[in-house]
This record gives structure tokens, sequence and C-alpha cells, in this order.
């Protein structure tokens, strides 16, 4: 087995960040960045740089901030917020800001992240995260989480057991595979997908939902199974009417991905009764 080192670089004499800093500028300047490496920049700092350090009652911008309260201790709130994060206080920080100012989380820390690596792209090949700090062992000590990607694979489904219905082979935000058929990173996957579209009456009203049956990599893990509407991350699945036929999107996700082989094969459901 060969073994791999990891070098961790943390820049030195970074001026203070606001609104008007350039964060792809400031990151190259002080960073021999290479192919392959990975920049992580804390939440704290995008914030400041996207101009999501505010004014106002802390209380009102933890609500605004909230989408769904999880817990609540005393004063202290565990909150959701809009971009599905599970936080105290819904991320709001009044640290390491000017007095009187508290700094919120990016909107999109996702988008935080690709437009990061886009701009380090003339530079350099890497992938980029945003973390936070989060209190997971509740103030025995401190971790940083990532809450923001772009240009690495944040999950592997080989042989984990999270993200149930967000996995390889589920019907995404509906129904987990019958079992993780998925082979290890590196190795081609192979899915075999029976479709059937859903029909709606005149009305648009739905008069028979779509069903799939999946292969992946030749284990059944979907088997005729009804969709409860169109997939979508944290959303309530809903129907609308369309078309018999519709077009077949190949998701990368951001990740270096590669499609090969794909066949489309139209199926004659409904066939005449034998004479």
């Amino acid at each position: 087995m060969t073994s791999a080192a990891i070098t961790v670089t943390a820049p030195s004499d970074i001026p203070e960040v606001t609104e008007s800093t350039d964060l792809t500028d400031l990151i190259a300047g002080h960073l021999d960045l290479r192919d392959g490496d990975i920049v992580v920049v804390t939440s704290k700092v995008v914030s400041k740089a996207e101009g999501r350090v505010v004014t106002g009652d802390r209380d009102a911008l933890i609500a605004a901030e909230t989408v769904e309260v999880i817990a609540r201790r005393d004063n202290t709130l565990i909150t959701r917020s809009a971009s599905g994060l599970v936080q105290a206080a819904a991320g709001v920080d009044g640290s390491n800001v000017p007095a009187g100012t508290v700094v919120l989380l990016p909107q999109d820390p996702d988008e935080s992240a690709r437009r990061l690596r886009t701009g380090l792209a003339a530079r350099a090949n890497v992938a980029v995260i945003v973390t936070d700090t989060a209190g997971r062992a509740w103030r025995v000590g401190q971790t940083d989480i990532a809450i923001g990607a772009a240009g690495i694979q944040v999950l592997d489904s080989y042989d984990n057991p999270t993200y149930a219905d967000g996995q390889a082979g589920a019907l995404y935000g509906q129904k987990p595979p019958l079992v993780n058929a998925c082979r290890p990173p590196g190795q081609w996957q192979t899915y075999d997908i029976v479709f059937v579209a859903p029909r709606f009456q005149a009305d648009g009203s739905v008069q028979s939902p779509a069903r799939v049956t999946v292969l992946h990599n030749g284990i059944v893990v979907q088997l005729d199974e009804a969709l409860l509407g169109a997939t979508g991350h944290r959303a309530l699945a809903k129907y609308e009417a369309h078309g018999p036929k519709g077009p077949i999107k190949l998701q990368d996700h951001g990740d270096p991905v590669r499609f090969r082989n794909v066949w489309v094969r139209p199926l004659q459901l409904e066939r005449a009764a034998p004479k």
C-alpha cells in the first residue's frame, strides 16, 4: 500500500477582508497554488467579501435567517437556515466584526465556492471548500464543517449508509435504494432504467404517476416504484402536466464525471391483444 502526504499551508499577513476585497486576488497572492490543491476558506471571510456584515437587532436577524427552529434551551436556538444548515443562531455571529454589527452566513455557500474556484482557475485547477465553525463537541472542543464546496466530491455513496434518499440509486428525496450497489470510486457504474412516464387528464390532474425500475451494477435497487412528482432538493414533490416525452439530463454536480454507452430504447407497453 502506498501512502500520500498531506501538506497544510496557512497564509500569513492576510489583511482585514471587506466588501471591496477580491478574494481571488487575495488568495492567489498569498499562496503558491498548484493543480489538485484544495483551498479552504472560512465562511466569515467569504461573508465579509460578499457584504454580509450588517447592523440590526440580533434576534431579528436570527429570525430572518431561520426557516425552522430545531431546539431551544434558554436563549440558545438551534436552527435550520434556508441553505439547509443546522447550527446555533442560524450562523449569525458577532465576533471579529466591528462593534454593533454581526456577520451572516453566505447566502449560497456552494455558489460562493464555485465563483472562487472559477476565479482561481487561471492560476491552477483547485477545489474550494467553504467552512464554518460548529459546536458539535458542545464546547468541549470546536470543529469546522464544510458548508459549501466546488470541484471536490463531498459525498461518496460507496459503502456509505448516510444520505439514504440522495445516494446512488435513490429516487432523489423520495425513495432510498433497496440496497447500496455502488462500486468504489474510479470504477465505472452501470444503470439499467425502465421508466414509464406519467399520464395526465385533460384538466392537468394525474391519471397515473411515473413509475421506475432501476438496476444499479446489475442489482435491482428500485422495483416498479411510483414517483411522487418531480425530484428536488428539500422540496415537496409535485406533478405538472407535460407531454409524453421530455429531455434526459445527465448531471455532474460539479464533479469530474464521465458518461459512456448511453442507450435509449422506447418500449411499446400497449400491445394489441393476440388474435
